[in-house]
């Protein structure tokens, strides 16, 4: 490959005319026909080598421009489904950031209840507990009542075991004095207890107590069973508040669950955001890249055009003025005295002509 291609450049370089113009060269004038004619086909050989590089340049920078057009609509479309797919996940982010708005207004609402509940639950606690202190005195004293009746039905059954007429033990009266006096009398009475109707006075007094404290004990317990009925129904109302407290709780718990899932799904969304955000700026800054190497190709290509046009037109006047002049020049030799005048002037005319081509091309092409 290398041979070959080392072969094809000798061979370029053996086809390129002697005289072939060169970039910044200029000629000056000559008399000789020969020298005329060779410069005037190196200027005609540069121009068209001009020409058709500038031709492959144009081609080159038609199909650059075609490649850069595409990439930069391929790159638009690619935008313009990112950017789709951008307002997508901001809509979402939007309803996702909504739906955790409510979820929070629903949390805080529901922990709200949940604290007016333990107030509640607190309240029937302390009522629960008076009661249960209620309730315990109440026992108490039900307690000393009965306590109280067994102490009168002691008296009691000691007071009528003295209704034995004189076999039991008599009762001692400290206030009365007649214990001479009976013991005087004792031999003379008779089986007769004459203690009998206070025994029995007594023995009244004690139940009518005995009846009072068990009207009391009745009456403590009626109260002793409002008071429990109260604290059961306290017990049930706390129960189920504590019921409802922990659906609520677990209303709570689903809620946070429910944030938490939402949470992970916003942090994605934010991702995938940045993700498309990058995205579209680098998409972005490429079509931006790409539409100006584009209209700095699509210059090169006008000043391609625009050298070739001024190159093209140069090489039209070469060929029309060889035609004209150069084609049909004479040597010198052969051009009689009378024709030497027109000869001098038309090869001053031609060298000129050359002159200002270089000139030109010089101007255009260096």
């Amino acid at each position: 490959m290398r041979n070959a291609i080392l072969t094809l450049l000798l061979a370029l370089y053996l086809e390129r005319p002697a005289h072939a113009f060169k970039c910044g060269q200029s000629f000056p004038s000559t008399q000789s026909v020969g020298e005329i004619k060779k410069r005037y086909k190196g200027i005609i050989s540069y121009c068209e080598v001009k020409i058709s590089s500038s031709e492959k340049k144009i081609a080159s920078l038609h199909n650059d421009i075609t490649r850069l057009t595409q990439e930069i609509a391929k790159h638009g479309q690619e935008k313009k489904d990112v950017e789709k797919r951008f307002a997508v996940a901001a809509a979402a982010m939007q309803r996702t950031s909504t739906l955790m708005a409510n979820l929070n207004n629903r949390i805080s609402s529901t922990n709200r209840q949940i604290n007016s509940i333990n107030g509640n639950i607190n309240a029937h606690n302390n009522v629960i507990r008076n009661l249960d202190s209620h309730i315990n005195s109440l026992r108490s004293q039900i307690n000393a009542k009965i306590a109280s009746i067994h102490h009168m039905n002691g008296k009691i059954a000691n007071e009528k075991d003295k209704r034995r007429c004189g076999f039991g033990r008599r009762r001692r009266r400290r206030w009365v004095r007649f214990r001479r006096v009976w013991r005087a009398v004792r031999k003379v009475v008779t089986r007769i207890n004459p203690v009998a109707c206070l025994i029995n006075n007594i023995v009244s007094r004690l139940k009518r107590t005995k009846e009072k404290y068990e009207r009391e004990r009745n009456n403590l317990q009626h109260q002793l069973n409002i008071q429990q009925n109260s604290r059961n129904t306290k017990i049930n109302e706390r129960n189920r508040l504590v019921s409802q407290r922990n659906n609520l709780n677990n209303q709570v718990a689903s809620l946070r669950r429910q944030l938490s899932s939402q949470q992970r799904s916003l942090t994605q969304l934010n991702a995938q955001k940045a993700r498309l955000n990058a995205r579209i700026a680098q998409l972005q800054k490429s079509i931006s890249n790409q539409s100006g190497l584009m209209k700095r190709k699509e210059g090169e290509r006008a000043v391609a055009i625009r050298l070739k046009t001024d190159v093209l037109g140069i090489l039209n006047d070469l060929r029309r003025i060889w035609k004209q002049k150069v084609e049909q020049l004479k040597d010198v030799q052969d051009i009689s005295a009378n024709e030497m005048d027109i000869w001098k002037a038309e090869v001053d005319f031609i060298n000129e002509n050359i002159t200002k081509t270089a000139e030109k091309l010089n101007r255009l092409t260096c």
